[in-house]
């Protein structure tokens, strides 16, 4: 809930009206993310910085473990963090946003280090620069996949490499906002201006559409099942469509829950 400075925890899928709020005072959240032990990040447009919440922990003892030193480009600064990924020896990777990369902070670490991108945030359009990048996922291969919306492209990074291939373009969707990659390389896409969520495949770069209209599709992920889920923001409502396992045609069949916000 970026205009109310909180995230909150929502049960398994169904219709329901309570919510647990697990973080407060994030200063405008964009990413979260939950950890292999529980924990919880969070990344904060406002404080240039990411916030871990230990499982338990009250909604204000959020840890500074990203970023957190003003606005900026150096290697110990963040601008505008977006989505963001923890892999499972506790690095995280950010899309930094207005310093158009990716940085990755080691555990513990006081600072990054870029991954991909201009590390003075120089934005382009050609295979090794970003441009407002918004979102990023790993995948049990180690490829590495970036939603850079300024480009209106997906890139695609094999392990090591900092040159990427497209493999999601502009004339397959508009206004990308976020993106889910399962362990496949198959990429989930929710738009916010095209309103469908779409898929690519490996090996293709024209998308499937999923569901043809989804008013206000904000976030997208996808659990052990192969169920995906994907959160739609309308009427003061928060939508959850839950999507049948394995889609693969427009129109795939759904079941909405709605939870008041």
């Amino acid at each position: 809930q970026p205009s109310r400075d909180k995230f909150a925890l929502i049960p398994a899928p169904q219709r329901v009206r309570v919510l647990k709020q697990v973080a407060g005072n994030i200063g405008n959240p964009w990413g979260v993310f939950v950890g292999a032990g529980g924990g919880i990040y969070v990344s904060s447009t406002l404080n240039n910085n990411v916030l871990k919440f230990a499982p338990g922990a009250s909604v204000d003892s959020g840890v500074s473990v990203a970023g957190n030193n003003g606005a900026g480009s150096a290697q110990n600064q963040l601008k505008a963090p977006n989505g963001i990924f923890v892999d499972c020896a506790g690095n995280i990777y950010i899309a930094d946003s207005q310093n158009n990369r990716i940085v990755r902070w080691a555990k513990g670490a006081t600072s990054g280090c870029t991954v991909v991108g201009d590390s003075s945030g120089k934005a382009g359009s050609s295979d090794s620069l970003l441009n407002r990048p918004i979102d990023v996922r790993l995948t049990k291969s180690g490829n590495m996949f970036v939603l850079d919306s300024g480009n209106n492209r997906i890139q695609k990074f094999a392990p090591g490499s900092t040159k990427g291939e497209t493999v999601g373009k502009a004339a397959d969707f508009h206004g990308p906002i976020a993106m889910f990659v399962d362990d496949c390389d198959n990429v989930y896409i929710t738009e916010l201006s095209g309103q469908k969520v779409l898929r690519f495949s490996p090996g293709s770069t024209t998308a499937t559409v999923i569901i043809p209209l989804v008013n206000q599709a904000k976030g997208i992920t996808m659990d052990s099942g192969k169920n995906l889920y994907v959160a739609s923001a309308s009427e003061g409502l928060l939508k959850f469509l839950h999507i049948a396992a394995t889609p693969s045609v427009q129109g795939s069949k759904y079941t909405e829950s709605v939870i008041i916000v």
